[in-house]
């Protein structure tokens, strides 16, 4: 197990990261990971929060944006100051961010 690929990997500033997001029911969560050369990914820290009884009645959309601001503040640290990628699994949510359609 400790020689699983599948473990955490150190922050390395030198290196690109990418922060996904993920929303369900009841919970949020997140991961931000570094992209090696070879283009693999490996993550650097996981987070996740059950949402309050609130929060459970979001729509899917405001879910996963809050999801996205949840990973960004708890990265903070990680990423102030740097490019990233956001990567959702929600396609709406994609045209909040389009550049194309900014008015």
């Amino acid at each position: 197990m400790l020689s699983s690929d599948l473990l955490l990997t150190h922050y390395d500033p030198n290196l690109s990261i990418v922060v996904a997001d993920h929303a369900s029911a009841k919970n949020i969560g997140a991961v931000i990971a570094h992209v090696f050369p070879d283009g693999t990914q490996k993550a650097i820290m996981h987070a996740s929060r059950l949402l309050t009884t609130t929060g459970q009645l979001y729509g899917q959309i405001e879910k996963e944006a809050l999801a996205l601001v949840f990973a960004v503040h708890r990265f903070h640290k990680l990423i102030y100051g740097r490019r990233l990628n956001l990567l959702t699994d929600h396609k709406p949510l994609l045209s909040i961010f389009d550049k194309k359609q900014a008015f």
